[in-house]
C-alpha cells in the first residue's frame, strides 16, 4: 500500500472521493473562486486546491471521466495527466471542450443533494446559454395563452412562441435538460381577451402533441380565483395523465392559503415558491402582488400531513440569509 499526503491549499477545497464502493479512481473536484468559461476547441488550466506528497517510485494520473466527455464532450487535454513524485504545487488539470458550445465550470457541487436547478429561458439564445451549466436539469419556457402578454414578455406572437419552445425542447433534449412549460394567464385574461377552461384546455392539447411532459399553470398576475383553479385542475390531470402539472401562483399576502388549498385539494403536487415571496411580475397592478411565498407552502403541507423532505435546518438558514440580502433592497 502506497502512502499519499493530501495538502488542503485552503480550508474550503473538497478532498478527492470514490463515488462507489467499485470506482476504480477518486473525484477530483475544482476549487475556483468564479465561474470560469471554457471555449469551444479550447482549454483552460483548473486549480484544484490541493497539492500532495507520495513515494518516488510511483506517480499519479489524472484521466476524464466518462459522463463530462459523453454528456459535454469534455476531456483532459493531456490525458492522462501525469503528476510526478517530486511535484510538490497546487494540482491544476488542463480541460479541454471539444464541443461546439462554451462550457461552464462552477463550484456548486449538487451531487449529494436532492436539489435541482431550472433555468427559466425566453429564447433559443437562453437555452443554449442554459444548456451549458451541466447543474441546471431543467429548462422553464413562459408560454402565454394571451396574445398581448406574449407579446410583451417575449417579444412574439403565440403561433411563434409555440415554433420557439419546439426548437427549445430539441436544444434541451440534446443537452438532457428536462424541459418545464409555464402556461401564462392560466387562471384569467386582465387585457379583455377572451378566457375560459376551454382556451386552456385547446392550448395544454398541442402542448401534449408535441410532448411536453411539466406544465406548470400559472397565475401571471394574480387573479386566479378559486373555483377556476377547481375547474382547471380538477377537468386537466385526469385527462392528461401522461403531463405532470404544477402551480405557479402569484398572491397577495391574504390570498395565498385559498389558492394552494384550492390546487392541492384539486390533485396538484407540483408547487412553486419563493423565499419571502420577493419576484412576481411587473406588470401586476398591485405592489403586494408577489410570489408564493416557500415558507407558506411549507407550513401548509406541514398542516396536511405531506413530506416535503426538505431539512428545515437548512431551510431556516436560507431564510434568515435571504432576510438579510432581500433588506439592501427593500425601498430602492
Amino acid at each position: 500500500m502506497v502512502k499519499v499526503l493530501i495538502k488542503k491549499l485552503d480550508p474550503a477545497v473538497k478532498l478527492p472521493e470514490y463515488k462507489t464502493s467499485g470506482a476504480s479512481g477518486m473525484d477530483l473536484t475544482a476549487f475556483i473562486g468564479k465561474s470560469i468559461k471554457i471555449r469551444s476547441k479550447s482549454s483552460s488550466l483548473i486549480p484544484t486546491g490541493l497539492s500532495i506528497s507520495f513515494s518516488e517510485n510511483y506517480e499519479i494520473q489524472i484521466r476524464p471521466r466518462s459522463g463530462l466527455a459523453a454528456k459535454n464532450n469534455i476531456s483532459v487535454l493531456n490525458t492522462p495527466g501525469t503528476i510526478d513524485s517530486d511535484y510538490r504545487g497546487e494540482i491544476k488539470v488542463i480541460i479541454y471542450n471539444h464541443g461546439d458550445t462554451d462550457f461552464i465550470i462552477n463550484n456548486l457541487d449538487l451531487s449529494n443533494s436532492k436539489s435541482k436547478l431550472l433555468a427559466i429561458v425566453a429564447n433559443k439564445r437562453g437555452a443554449v446559454q442554459a444548456s451549458k451549466y451541466s447543474s441546471i436539469s431543467y429548462l422553464g419556457y413562459p408560454f402565454s395563452i394571451s396574445e398581448t402578454f406574449q407579446m410583451r414578455n417575449t417579444n412574439k406572437s403565440i403561433s411563434e412562441s409555440l415554433q420557439e419552445l419546439k426548437e427549445i425542447k430539441s436544444i434541451g433534449e440534446k443537452f438532457n435538460k428536462e424541459l418545464v412549460v409555464y402556461l401564462s394567464m392560466g387562471f384569467g385574461n386582465p387585457y379583455g381577451e377572451p378566457w375560459s377552461f376551454e382556451i386552456v384546455e385547446k392550448w395544454i392539447d398541442k402542448l401534449s402533441e408535441i410532448s411536453i411532459n411539466i406544465i406548470s399553470i400559472s397565475d401571471t398576475i394574480g387573479l386566479a380565483k378559486k373555483s377556476d383553479i377547481q375547474t382547471v385542475f380538477t377537468k386537466l390531470i385526469p385527462k392528461y395523465s401522461r403531463i405532470e402539472f404544477g402551480s405557479h401562483f402569484h398572491t397577495k399576502p391574504d390570498q395565498w392559503f385559498d389558492k394552494v388549498n384550492s390546487a392541492y385539494q384539486s390533485g396538484c403536487m407540483r408547487f412553486d415558491g419563493a423565499i419571502l415571496g420577493f419576484g412576481g411580475c411587473p406588470m401586476a397592478k398591485d405592489d403586494l402582488t408577489g410570489n408564493l411565498p416557500t415558507e407558506k407552502l411549507i407550513s401548509f403541507f406541514n398542516s396536511v400531513g405531506v413530506k416535503t423532505s426538505i431539512n428545515s435546518l437548512n431551510f431556516e438558514s436560507c431564510y434568515n440569509n435571504s432576510l438579510k440580502l432581500f433588506s439592501k433592497f427593500q425601498g430602492k
